[in-house]
């Protein structure tokens, strides 16, 4: 991917995101990184997780590797 950021992050309403990591994080996610982006929850490789539930929600940023790389760093500082 030359550019570009999809975020949906942490929020109020849904500290704990609001796609689900089975059905929207992951695959998504697999195709972003087949496309040389990455994919990651705010602190690390997404694709790394192991779901506890069928319907867990998780954060997801995925896009541009580098970018992505950049919410990683923001997010842990």
């Amino acid at each position: 991917t030359h550019g570009g950021i999809f975020a949906y992050p942490e929020l109020e309403d849904a500290p704990e995101g609001k796609l689900r990591y089975c059905f929207e994080c992951a695959p998504v996610g697999f195709a972003v990184e087949a496309a040389g982006g990455h994919v990651s929850d705010g602190y690390g490789d997404l694709l790394d997780a192991d779901p506890d539930e069928l319907h867990e929600r998780r954060p997801v940023y995925l896009g541009n590797a580098d970018l992505v790389e950049r919410v990683e760093a923001e997010l842990s500082s």
